[in-house]
């Protein structure tokens, strides 16, 4: 499965660690589920610059949207990370309503049998 994984991203006072500790434990994730035989995408560090460039034009909140929903469009399922975070609850509500699974643990995704 193609799995985007998203949770907090550490532009903001994260609890629980900097942005670094959450950049690494969004990859331990992917690095995980890649071991587990799917293909992870880490939201944040996909979309970080684009949305910066988008930003210097004043386009980054309608890029932030376009993004997700293309993601989530792509995707099959989403692994959501602990922590809070509006813009990972509104990615994993894209997966919720198209009825595709969102995961909250690493060991909740099945291995890949293909």
């Amino acid at each position: 499965m193609l799995i985007l994984i998203t949770g907090p991203d550490g532009s903001g006072s994260a609890r629980g660690g900097g942005a670094g500790d959450i950049v690494q434990k969004a990859n331990d994730a992917a690095l995980l589920l890649l071991r587990r035989g799917h293909m992870p995408l880490v939201s944040s560090v996909l979309t970080r610059p684009i949305v910066a460039r988008a930003d210097e034009e004043g386009m980054a909140d309608e890029t932030r949207v376009s993004l997700a929903e293309r993601l989530a469009a792509h995707c099959d399922a989403c692994l959501r990370l602990g922590g809070a975070s509006e813009r990972a609850d509104a990615e994993t509500a894209l997966f919720g309503q198209a009825g595709k699974p969102v995961y909250h643990d690493v060991n909740q995704v099945p291995e890949e049998t293909g």
